[in-house]
């Protein structure tokens, strides 16, 4: 296949829809070896910000020195946009390669039978596997509970600002949808957090004393001063707090 062949193959697999479950990603990377735990990962989930949250995060490692993968989604003009290491986007040639591969695996376990994002999970996690990255900053998809990215363990878990946002899967009150997004939080993995609503943060403090997983807020263990946006960019100073019990 060639890139164009490859993308229509991908893009197809939409016609198996939205699974909110781990059952088939977690065969799919079990085929792959389980190449996501080569390298440590931040887990991010939330409705707005979670992108630029991402992308903040993995710049900042890339500049302390780490390789660093980045998978978020979705892509605005290429879809290479959702798979980068150091900012480098990944390849077209490696796309239709990784594809072609794990087609391959797929022919062996009939009973597997991903979608466009389970694939593209699974790709997107060997492919920084290959590249021995020394950590992956990874955006879910939808929610968090049964998003195909939640098979990770990460160091750190961040969960951006809540909001209504796909009712449909995720429920029709705030409070369900915190649910589904506090489902990123991992036993004694951290979690950092903003401003959430009183709604949201209840169900997200709730979810992190059952998990014993410390929690940092926006507000209280640390604090964005002297913010300036200018067609540069932005710029901030930050300030930390001691941390306190949950």
């Amino acid at each position: 296949m060639n890139y164009n062949e490859t993308l229509q193959y991908l893009y197809n697999l939409t016609k198996h829809g939205i699974k909110l479950g781990l059952k088939n990603i977690t065969a799919l990377l079990n085929l792959l070896g389980n190449p996501q735990s080569h390298f440590n990962s931040i887990h991010i989930a939330g409705t707005n910000g979670k992108g630029s949250t991402a992308r903040m995060i993995s710049a900042l490692l890339s500049s302390a020195g780490f390789r660093t993968g980045l998978f978020t989604s979705p892509h605005l003009v290429r879809f290479t946009e959702r798979i980068t290491i150091d900012t480098v986007e990944i390849t077209e040639d490696d796309v239709v390669r990784l594809t072609q591969h794990i087609r391959q695996l797929l022919k062996s376990a009939s009973d597997i039978n991903p979608t466009f994002f389970e694939f593209i999970t699974a790709l997107a996690f060997y492919y920084f596997y290959e590249n021995s990255i020394d950590w992956a900053v990874v955006e879910t998809g939808l929610g968090g509970r049964f998003d195909a990215t939640n098979v990770l363990i990460p160091k750190v878990s961040v969960i951006t600002d809540i909001g209504m946002d796909h009712k449909e899967f995720l429920g029709n009150t705030l409070k369900e949808i915190a649910f589904e997004k506090a489902g990123i939080i991992k036993e004694g993995i951290p979690l950092v957090t903003t401003m959430q609503k009183d709604e949201a943060l209840a169900v997200l403090l709730e979810r992190a004393k059952a998990c014993g997983s410390q929690i940092y807020r926006l507000g209280e263990h640390f604090h964005i001063l002297n913010h300036k946006l200018t067609a540069r960019g932005n710029s901030f100073d930050f300030k930390a707090e001691e941390p306190s019990g949950i």
